[in-house]
């Protein structure tokens, strides 16, 4: 797990905390963050449905539009009041550069797909 200290060289970091419904992210935005959640609860929404929820501390999120260059593709809101977050403002080769992050984010993602391949085998859903 990340903790929460992060370091700065390869990024500028920011600690921020939420209230309820605060809106963190949203769909269709251009950005160059990533974050991670150090503690409280982040829903995923994708236009008006709520596709996931973050919980797990240091879980690293919102890292699609940076990693794929491109918009945004869900939003992201905190789902309680004292959510706090880093806010990592950067580059995909300054994230190569921070092994930890990297290795975190990667079985971030990883965790993920499986959810969603488990979720898609539960729904019987052909691809």
């Amino acid at each position: 797990m990340i903790s929460n200290s992060v370091p700065t060289d390869a990024y500028r970091s920011q600690k921020k905390t939420f209230n309820r419904g605060t809106i963190i992210a949203r769909e269709g935005d251009e950005s160059k963050e990533i974050f991670i959640l150090i503690s409280g609860r982040i829903a995923v929404y994708k236009k008006l449905l709520k596709v996931a929820e973050i919980v797990e501390q240091g879980a690293v999120f919102g890292e699609i539009s940076l990693l794929l260059g491109g918009k945004r593709n869900n939003s992201l809101i905190a789902a309680e009041d004292n959510t706090e977050v880093f806010i990592l403002s950067t580059s995909l080769d300054n994230i190569v550069k921070d092994q930890q992050l990297c290795k975190k984010l990667i079985y971030d993602l990883a965790s993920r797909l499986v959810r969603t391949t488990e979720t898609l085998a539960m729904l019987d859903l052909e691809l």
